[in-house]
């Protein structure tokens, strides 16, 4: 692993309209990237950002679709059936074969990157990972360091 930081803005895709995609959609806005959503439905809180948001079938898009997106996170529950995991696991490997950044909340272990927790204050930015095993202590740690900074 070798962790970096992107110094410009980048075309974002978040599958997926629940909690875990809000969840990343709330921090990929921090950075101020281009983002499109996409889902069935969406929580209502999705209203709340400045984003595209695009009602449609993940399973049902062509693999074309992702060429416009440099970062995408696949932020919905892992395939309950093998018509659709086969599907899921074409998608995975298109992405893979075409270089693109793609983080799979459901399986960490089938994209290329994760996503530390991340908080700025002035001109530092503090990051933690725990490799996707507990991104609550990340969280967690990530804050209390820049508690102390804050401190200092």
């Amino acid at each position: 692993m070798h962790p970096i930081i992107l110094t410009k803005p980048q075309k974002v895709l978040i599958i997926g309209g629940g909690k875990a995609a809000f969840t990343k959609l709330k921090t990929v806005t921090k950075h101020h990237q281009d983002i499109t959503c996409l889902a069935k439905s969406f929580l209502k809180q999705f209203n709340e950002f400045d984003v595209k948001l695009e009602t449609g079938d993940f399973y049902e898009l062509p693999l074309s679709y992702f060429d416009a997106f440099g970062m995408i996170y696949l932020s919905h529950d892992y395939p309950s059936t093998s018509k659709l995991e086969d599907f899921f696991n074409k998608v995975v490997e298109y992405l893979d074969k075409t270089n693109k950044l793609f983080s799979v909340s459901s399986k960490p272990e089938l994209g290329n990157f994760i996503s530390p927790a991340t908080r700025k204050y002035e001109n530092i930015i503090v990051s933690v990972s725990t490799s996707g095993e507990s991104p609550k202590k990340a969280v967690e740690l990530a804050e209390d360091l820049l508690n102390h900074i804050k401190n200092k």
